[in-house]
């Protein structure tokens, strides 16, 4: 049995394709007999909850998790370092690619930690 432990926090913050993947992965896993899903989140929409979630949360708590054998962020949000093998989910890089379109904390904060979270990653 693998535990699995998923962060949700994408489905507070959006409604679009990353939370549509999340529901659908969270959906297949729970038919598995081999996979115990828990899941993580943390804050809400506002700014504050965001700043939070991506200067603390993420890249110094969520890595801490120790009651799973594999952590999946389904986004490239996640943390630095983690305890246990680390999963992350690349949907695409138009932050990286466009940064214009995006707001300037998604614009600050992705070119400066996204490619520190992807090294930390066992698996993208």
């Amino acid at each position: 049995m693998i535990r699995a432990a998923i962060d949700v926090s994408p489905l507070v913050q959006t409604r679009a394709g990353t939370a549509r993947y999340l529901q659908a992965l969270l959906r297949e896993l729970t038919t598995r007999d081999d996979v115990e899903v828990s899941t993580r989140s943390f804050g809400g929409t506002s700014r504050l909850a965001t700043l939070a979630r991506d200067g603390v949360w993420y890249p110094f708590v969520l890595g801490r998790e120790r009651a799973a054998d594999v952590l999946h962020c389904p986004t490239y949000r996640g943390p630095l370092r983690a305890t246990l093998p680390l999963v992350v989910t690349v949907h695409d890089l138009a932050v990286l690619r466009h940064p214009e379109t995006f707001k300037t904390w998604t614009r600050t904060y992705s070119p400066r930690v996204v490619p520190r979270v992807l090294r930390a990653a066992r698996r993208i």
